[in-house]
């Protein structure tokens, strides 16, 4: 990502996500989790803010 603003990063409890959530491959055979369906708030614990760097980049 290059030069987004207003991004946070939610920290999500996933034993109690009611939606289904999915472990699929990305990139170098990591497997990275998706959720498929509306994430249910109470599972989120933590929102922090995801601030650029001066360049722009993360």
């Amino acid at each position: 990502m290059y030069n987004q603003h207003n991004l946070v990063l939610l920290f999500i409890e996933t034993e109690q996500v009611q939606a289904e959530i999915r472990y699929e491959v990305a990139e170098e055979n990591e497997l990275f989790p998706h959720i498929y369906g509306a994430l249910n708030i109470d599972a989120v614990y933590q929102i922090i803010d995801f601030i650029p760097r001066e360049d722009g980049f993360f």
